[in-house]
C-alpha cells in the first residue's frame, strides 16, 4: 500500500514549507531610509545631505480662498534617518595625492 518512510518524507517535507511560509509572512518589512521630512535617502544631497525634494504648498486669494498647489524645496536640512551599511562601509580606496 503506502510506504511508511515516504508518508513521513512528505509529512515533514509539508511541515516545514507550512512552517517557512508562516514565519516569512510575519516577518517585518525592510526598513526603509526615511527623513523625519518623510523622503528618502535619495532625495538628499550627497555631501551636504540637504533634501532636494519638493514638497505641496496650497495658495490662497487675500480673501482666504485656496486657489491652488505650489511647489516649494523642502526646508530640510540635514539627514536624519537611517543610513545605509553601504555607505557606512565605503570610504577611499586610495590615500589622499
Amino acid at each position: 500500500m503506502f510506504e511508511p518512510v515516504s508518508l513521513a518524507t512528505g509529512a515533514a517535507l509539508l511541515a516545514v514549507g507550512y512552517l517557512a511560509g508562516h514565519l516569512r509572512r510575519r516577518a517585518s518589512p525592510p526598513s526603509k531610509a526615511i527623513c523625519s521630512c518623510d523622503h528618502t535617502y535619495a532625495h538628499h544631497h550627497l555631501d551636504t545631505k540637504a533634501c532636494n525634494a519638493q514638497v505641496p504648498r496650497d495658495v490662497y486669494t487675500e480673501s482666504g480662498r485656496r486657489v491652488g498647489v505650489r511647489f516649494v524645496p523642502c526646508t530640510c536640512r540635514h539627514y536624519d534617518g537611517p543610513i545605509a551599511v553601504e555607505h557606512l562601509l565605503q570610504g577611499p580606496f586610495l590615500p589622499p595625492a
